[in-house]
């Protein structure tokens, strides 16, 4: 096997064992209401019956949101088990005429016809792929002329949970993300890579993509793995998401959040 398919075959299994946890986690009420921010972005750039591709599918949430809109959704990750969790969630919502999910490792995916008007890989499943060059390969092969790309990527820098770890004393863990690293996933180490926005933007252009837009997500909010903090302070955390609206795309600091989201367009401008 070549080192990305052994890299694959890694992250799959450890996704296997996490689909159970990751389901608890993004049915969690703070979880869902970050994810409606780059839904709800999303939709408002589709035109009617648009096709989306969901890269990283995992439980099939976005799927079953996207589809209620009247859109086709094609979904595909890398684990069995997020798919198979995909595939009860389209059924159960009476969608599995216009929504299906398959199994497939996105910097791989075969080219589909009719291409699609949007493309969408959320909550970091892009910082499994060192190479970015293939997803954008994967994507150019799939999205028409004018179409979008919006990625959600783990930000190489927090701000809110460098401010958690060093009020906690915990100063090895403050900056973490720019050191890079590993993730505990189902039991794994598996390898993430934080991408910087200069990566992405290297990348989109070589293949004729051009930068539309970008904010961030839990900017001034605790970062999604603070559940803890979301279950204790339900007030507290839903003023910070507030003001975190506010700032979302504030220049400064809207590569800071949790996570960021950029948004590419397929052609020149």
């Amino acid at each position: 096997m070549s080192e990305n398919t052994e890299d694959a075959v890694y992250v799959a299994s450890a996704l296997e064992r996490y689909a159970d946890e990751y389901k608890q986690n993004v049915d969690a009420p703070y979880f869902l209401r970050t994810r409606k921010v780059v839904i709800d972005y999303l939709l408002a750039q589709l035109r009617p019956n648009s096709r989306v591709l969901d890269m990283n599918c995992g439980t099939g949430v976005d799927i079953v949101e996207i589809a209620k809109q009247g859109h086709w959704v094609q979904g595909y990750d890398v684990s069995s088990a997020m798919i198979s969790y995909a595939r009860e969630n389209i059924s159960n919502s009476g969608l599995s005429h216009v929504a299906e999910a398959e199994v497939c490792d996105y910097r791989r995916l075969p080219a589909i016809h009719p291409r699609f008007d949007a493309i969408l890989s959320n909550f970091g499943g892009i910082n499994f792929a060192g190479n970015l060059e293939q997803v954008f390969l994967s994507v150019d092969r799939n999205l028409k002329e004018g179409g979008i790309f919006i990625i959600n990527s783990v930000s190489h820098f927090c701000l809110a949970e460098s401010i958690i770890f060093l009020t906690s004393g915990n100063f090895g863990k403050a900056f973490r993300r720019l050191a890079g690293g590993n993730a505990r996933i189902g039991g794994k180490w598996v390898k993430l890579f934080y991408h910087r926005k200069k990566s992405f933007l290297n990348i989109a252009k070589k293949f004729g993509f051009y930068f539309s837009d970008i904010f961030g997500l839990n900017i001034i909010a605790p970062p999604l793995w603070a559940d803890d903090f979301f279950t204790r302070h339900k007030k507290f955390a839903s003023a910070l998401e507030r003001i975190d609206g506010k700032f979302r795309g504030f220049p400064l600091l809207r590569t800071m959040g949790d996570f960021t989201v950029l948004v590419f367009k397929k052609g020149r401008l």
